[in-house]
């Protein structure tokens, strides 16, 4: 009889090879673990040669690492991460164990926390008028152009306020991730989601220092929240400070 594949979700340490309560990616299947040594590979039984990422299958894979992390340090797999056979797995985490036990180590006792910041938009188009002349000439232009010409100065008016932002994302972006980089173990700037987002970033925080890095977005938000809009999400799975694939492909 063929081995059917292994939907890999994460590593954890573990002494022993268990089942675990969570159902997984594909319906009925049960989640458990392989073992190398001290550490064991957390998968599910798939048929999936290759697993479509709708949000079912997304909210499966993510709801596995959720409740993973209430009782475990956790390396987190991408979603749609597969190996071949159980043999296969446990090879590549003996040859690659000290890599993981490594990183293993560095996530322990510490959390992933997303940082987002957007601007609020009625009080920094204000300020953006206030600060670009030229802006502010265009917006009066479009109040009373012809609609033919509106298009046109809209196109205008949209590019001065992206280089607006971009000035605002470099100088108090930096501002933000500076501070927070202060607590942080490490942290990774990611792309800005849209135009009003300052800042899109990703902390590893110490758990034991989980209020000194709450009370830093509290001065932050005190200091700009007049115009900013502040949103930490945490834990979330460390995605951003480890790369699974590159060793369990």
């Amino acid at each position: 009889m063929e081995e059917v594949s292994k939907y890999i979700y994460g590593i954890i340490a573990a002494d022993g090879e268990m089942s675990l309560k969570q159902t997984g990616i594909e319906e009925g299947s049960q989640v458990y673990t392989i073992n190398s040594k001290d550490m064991a590979a957390v998968v599910s039984d798939t048929s999936f040669i290759v697993c479509d990422p709708t949000r079912k299958n997304m909210m499966s894979h993510n709801q596995v690492l959720e409740a993973l992390m209430n009782d475990y340090t956790i390396l987190p797999a991408r979603f749609g991460l597969l190996c071949d056979s159980e043999e296969k797995l446990r090879g590549l985490m003996d040859e690659y164990y000290s890599t993981l036990k490594d990183c293993l180590r560095k996530l322990e006792n510490r959390m992933e926390v997303g940082v987002k910041v957007f601007w609020r938009k009625e009080k920094m188009l204000t300020i953006f008028m206030r600060r670009s002349p030229r802006l502010a000439r265009l917006q009066r232009e479009i109040q009373q152009a012809i609609p033919v010409k509106v298009h046109g100065l809209l196109a205008e008016a949209g590019e001065l306020v992206k280089q607006q932002v971009e000035e605002w994302q470099e100088e108090y972006g930096d501002q933000m991730y500076m501070r927070l980089m202060k607590v942080a173990i490490d942290g990774k700037r990611n792309y800005p989601v849209d135009i009003s987002n300052i800042l899109n970033a990703s902390f590893l925080v110490d758990i034991s220092r989980e209020k000194v890095f709450d009370a830093a977005i509290e001065e932050l938000d005190a200091k700009h929240g007049d115009w900013a809009i502040f949103k930490c999400v945490k834990p979330v799975p460390p995605y951003n400070f480890v790369n699974l694939e590159m060793y369990l492909k």
